[in-house]
C-alpha cells in the first residue's frame, strides 16, 4: 500500500466523472481556441437590434393570403434580394433600394425562361408543380454561364432542386 490510492477500473474518484483527467494544470487565460468559454466564464445571450423593417410589396402580401398549402420567406444578403414562396411559386425582391443595380448589388437583372416581372418583383413557378421548400444563393462555376450571371438560386422542394440563373441585365434591362 502506497502513499496514494487508486480507483478501482471504471470508477472515478468523488466529484469526477467517468473520462475527466485528474491533471491540476490550470486551462490558459483567455479565449480556447475553439473559440468557447472558459470555465468560470460568463457569456450573455446574443442582443437582436431591429435595423430596419421592409413591408413586402402590395402585391406579394395579396399572394401570401392566397397560399393553399404553405408560405415561406426569407432573405438572400449577399445579392440583396427577399423570397417569398406561395405553394409552387417564388417571388423574388429586392429590399435595398440604395444599393444600384444589377443582381448582386441590390436589384433584380433579366431573368429566364418561365420568369414573369412586375414592377417591384419577378416570379417562377416551379414546374413540378411541388411546393418551394428552401431558396439558396450560390456562385455559378467560372465559365459555366456568361459573365453577366453572377448568382445561381437553388430552389428546392421535397424532390427536387432546380438551379436558376440570375443576370444582370444590359442598358434598359432593369427586370429578372
Amino acid at each position: 500500500s502506497g502513499a496514494g490510492a487508486s480507483a478501482a477500473p471504471g470508477s472515478s474518484p468523488p466529484g469526477q466523472s467517468a473520462g475527466q483527467s485528474t491533471s491540476s494544470s490550470a486551462p490558459p487565460s483567455g479565449p480556447d481556441r475553439d473559440g468557447g468559454e472558459l470555465p468560470g466564464e460568463t457569456r450573455h445571450p446574443p442582443r437582436l437590434v431591429l435595423d430596419r423593417s421592409v413591408p413586402l410589396p402590395a402585391a406579394l402580401a395579396e399572394e401570401a393570403r392566397r397560399a393553399r398549402l404553405t408560405s415561406l420567406m426569407g432573405l438572400l444578403p449577399d445579392a440583396g434580394l427577399a423570397w417569398l414562396s406561395v405553394d409552387d411559386s417564388l417571388h423574388l425582391w429586392s429590399y435595398s433600394s440604395s444599393l444600384g443595380s444589377g443582381v448582386g448589388d441590390g436589384s433584380l437583372g433579366p431573368g429566364h425562361a418561365g420568369a414573369s416581372r412586375n414592377e417591384d418583383y419577378c416570379s417562377m413557378t416551379v414546374p413540378s408543380g411541388q411546393c418551394v421548400v428552401t431558396v439558396g444563393l450560390v456562385r455559378p462555376r467560372p465559365g459555366v454561364f456568361s459573365d453577366a450571371v453572377r448568382w445561381c438560386l437553388a430552389v428546392t422542394t421535397p424532390e427536387e432542386v432546380t438551379l436558376c440563373a440570375l443576370a444582370v441585365g444590359g442598358e434598359g434591362d432593369e427586370g429578372m
